[in-house]
């Protein structure tokens, strides 16, 4: 909404859940030390048996990433929804559209962070995609085109 407020209808912000992920964040449950100890021990034990069932109700990291994967090689995203394996998930609480609070979680997160993010005053650049070209002019080739441009937008 504040994007779009401020004539920056190019942003699309949406929001996702990767899902239950088998990584090794347990690391800052039990220590990295405790986690190594757990994987190379080997015969039964408590915590073996606990790490070995989490691997049966989660994804991998490959499985976890697949929704962000998706949402950044789409182009047909819904402003603000929130994304889960791959899809629009429609059937969320009233309070997370609750734009007061929106406001006020964006208000707070710019006080506390230290920074204000003013997207009015972004500015244009461009950006020299021009690759080296070491190929000598005496070789027969086709037209090539030698600088491809993009725009991007950049807060002042």
């Amino acid at each position: 909404k504040k994007a779009d407020a401020a004539g920056q209808d190019w942003l699309t912000t949406v929001a996702l859940h990767p899902g239950a992920v088998n990584t090794d964040l347990w690391r800052y449950i039990v220590g990295e030390e405790k986690l190594k100890e757990i994987k190379e021990k080997e015969g039964f034990s408590i915590e073996s048996l606990a790490l070995s069932a989490t691997s049966l109700f989660t994804l991998t990291p490959e499985e976890g990433a697949s929704t962000q994967i998706f949402l950044a090689a789409t182009d047909d995203l819904v402003k603000g929804a929130f994304y889960e394996e791959m899809k629009e998930k429609t059937n969320v609480l009233p309070f997370t559209k609750d734009e007061e609070k929106a406001k006020a979680l964006w208000d707070v997160s710019e006080e506390l962070g230290g920074i204000e993010f003013d997207l009015v005053e972004a500015i244009e650049v461009e950006i020299d995609e021009s690759p080296e070209d070491d190929t000598p002019d005496s070789e027969e080739s086709p037209e090539k085109d030698t600088h491809d441009s993009a725009t991007a937008v950049v807060e002042a």
